[in-house]
């Protein structure tokens, strides 16, 4: 068993990649969003039944990519 090929790796799981790069460009815009537009995009992603009722896909895909913690949200899975 050989040295895994770099174009291996990446065409192999091309979604997980593809999800990684989606939700890191998420991050950033949301990261460069005002307080209040923040909050708005928070309460819109949310899937809660009022949201699900009125926008189901879209509250579910928006909520794949849309964390709560804020601009650090990509650093809060550190535990240190």
């Amino acid at each position: 068993m050989g040295r895994p090929v770099p174009r291996t790796i990446f065409t192999s799981y091309a979604v997980a990649w593809l999800y990684l790069a989606g939700f890191i460009v998420a991050e950033v815009v949301y990261a460069a969003l005002s307080p209040h537009d923040q909050a708005a995009i928070l309460g819109w992603a949310s899937t809660n039944v009022h949201n699900l009722r009125h926008h189901p896909v879209g509250s579910l895909v928006a909520s794949a990519f849309v964390t709560s913690r804020g601009s650090n949200s990509m650093l809060s899975w550190r535990t240190w």
